[in-house]
């Protein structure tokens, strides 16, 4: 999406029902181990916001390092339609569904760390005239995002489309006037 970092992992999202989470993760664990992946039940499982996420490593040899994978087990509504509205794009010869530019915004302002916050930005600024600005503002409401992440992301498209930062109107003001300052 015109923002290249190397994260050093793979995030992948797979959508489950919160009944059948435990026979996922079995099947998941399973299938990663039978290709060479390590996984510890305990150390490599955390309870995040609205999912569990496991974490999978593979080893690439001859280097001593390992490649690691996040699979994000999800039960909310938005990561189900992020994986809906995925588009198939070539990665290494294969082809792989990836997250929308938008979903990918999203996704960065829920994590909120910096490093992610400045993705967010950077993705905002590159394709300031091709997001769809309407979808970004009912998903950032809906996922509750602050001012403050609502406002990392859409500065670049602010500045490139001279347009009002979605949200609610009060939010906009708050970021208007934080951006004139």
């Amino acid at each position: 999406w015109g923002h290249d970092r190397s994260t050093r992992d793979v995030d992948v999202i797979v959508f489950v029902d919160l009944a059948e989470e435990k026979d996922w993760i079995a099947r998941i664990v399973e299938a990663l181990r039978a290709r060479g992946f390590a996984h510890m039940d305990r150390a490599d499982r955390k309870r995040l916001d609205q999912g569990l996420l496991l974490h999978a490593w593979f080893p690439l040899r001859p280097n001593p390092v390992s490649l690691r994978v996040d699979i994000f087990l999800a039960q909310d509504a938005f990561r189900a339609e992020a994986i809906r509205r995925a588009r198939p794009r070539k990665v290494d010869g294969f082809e792989v569904p990836v997250a929308t530019c938008e979903d990918l915004v999203l996704l960065k302002c829920k994590a909120a760390r910096p490093i992610e916050l400045a993705d967010a930005r950077a993705l905002g600024e590159a394709n300031a005239t091709r997001l769809d600005r309407d979808y970004l503002g009912r998903w950032a409401d809906a996922l509750g995002l602050t001012d403050l992440d609502v406002h990392v992301a859409y500065s670049g498209t602010e500045r490139y489309l001279g347009m009002a930062t979605p949200g609610t109107s009060a939010s906009r003001e708050r970021m208007l006037a934080s951006l004139a300052a």
